[in-house]
C-alpha cells in the first residue's frame, strides 16, 4: 500500500490552521482574563459576578495552549525511519475534543476527516515495489541460470535493487551453482 496523501494532507492543514488560531484564541482569552482581573481591582464590589467569567476565561486559555500542544504534535510526520506510519489515533481524538472545547469547529472538522480516511501501510513506493517484487520471485522461480540473472537484471532497472545488493545476488547464484 502506499501513503495515503490526502490524509496527511488533512492533517497537515488542521494542525496549521489548529496551531495558528490556538495561538490567537489563547492570546485573546488571556487578555479577556486579565481585563477582567484589573475591572475587579478598580470594582471590587462586583467581584462576585465576575468570578465565573475569571473561571471561564483560565479554563479557555488552558484548553487552547493543551490544543496548541496536540496540534504541533499532528503535525510532525508519522512516517518512522522503516516506512510504516506511527498509529496516531488518539492524539487525533484529543485534537478534535480540544478543538471543540476552544470552538475550532474548521479544525475538528478537518481531523474528523483523517480519522474517517483508511491508514496505509508503507510509507514508501518503493518499497511497496520491492515487496511486489520479491513476491513476485517467490511464486515464479526461473528455472535457469539466465532466467534468474535476467530477473535481478530487471529489479535493478526498476530500481528496487541498487548496485551492491545487485552484486550480492549475483555472488550468492554464483555460490549457490558451485
Amino acid at each position: 500500500m502506499v501513503y495515503n496523501k490526502t490524509k496527511r494532507g488533512l492533517e497537515m492543514a488542521s494542525g496549521i490552521v489548529g496551531v495558528v488560531v490556538s495561538s490567537i484564541l489563547s492570546l485573546v482569552f488571556l487578555y479577556y482574563l486579565i481585563v477582567t482581573i484589573i475591572f475587579i481591582g478598580y470594582y471590587p464590589w462586583i467581584a462576585g459576578y465576575l468570578i465565573a467569567e475569571i473561571i471561564v476565561y483560565t479554563l479557555l486559555s488552558a484548553f487552547s495552549v493543551l490544543s496548541l500542544i496536540f496540534y504541533a504534535s499532528v503535525i510532525k510526520s508519522p512516517v518512522q525511519a522503516d516506512g510504516t506510519i506511527k498509529q496516531r489515533k488518539g492524539r487525533r481524538i484529543c485534537v478534535v475534543v480540544f478543538s471543540v472545547l476552544t470552538l475550532q469547529w474548521v479544525t475538528a472538522g478537518l481531523m474528523i476527516a483523517v480519522l474517517c480516511l483508511k491508514d496505509s501501510q508503507l510509507a514508501n513506493p518503493a518499497q511497496s515495489q520491492s515487496a511486489q517484487a520479491q513476491i513476485h520471485m517467490q511464486t515464479q522461480a526461473p528455472q535457469t541460470l539466465d532466467a534468474k540473472v535476467a530477473e535481478l537484471k530487471h529489479l535493478k532497472e526498476l530500481g528496487v535493487l541498487d548496485e551492491e545488493s545487485y552484486k550480492k545476488a549475483i555472488n550468492k547464484l554464483i555460490q549457490n551453482i558451485l
